[in-house]
């Protein structure tokens, strides 16, 4: 599977943010990815991996709304 590479200058911002909300910088970088998901237009395909994502993650907006 591709893992994609973070550009290194996000990488102290997504440890000190983890740091804050004291969780990891993985489960940090998923729940923005999948928040970001939600504010596109996408594709039918990508609509229904990124709907198994959340559900598989246990993502939901109020979670991130309340960290």
């Amino acid at each position: 599977m591709y893992s994609p590479k973070i550009h290194p200058t996000l990488i102290p911002i997504l440890y000190r943010l983890g740091q804050h909300r004291r969780q990891p910088m993985t489960k940090l970088t998923s729940e923005l990815i999948l928040g970001a998901l939600e504010n596109i237009d996408m594709p039918e395909g990508c609509y229904n991996l990124h709907q198994n994502a959340k559900r598989v993650l246990g993502y939901s907006p109020a979670l991130k709304e309340a960290a």
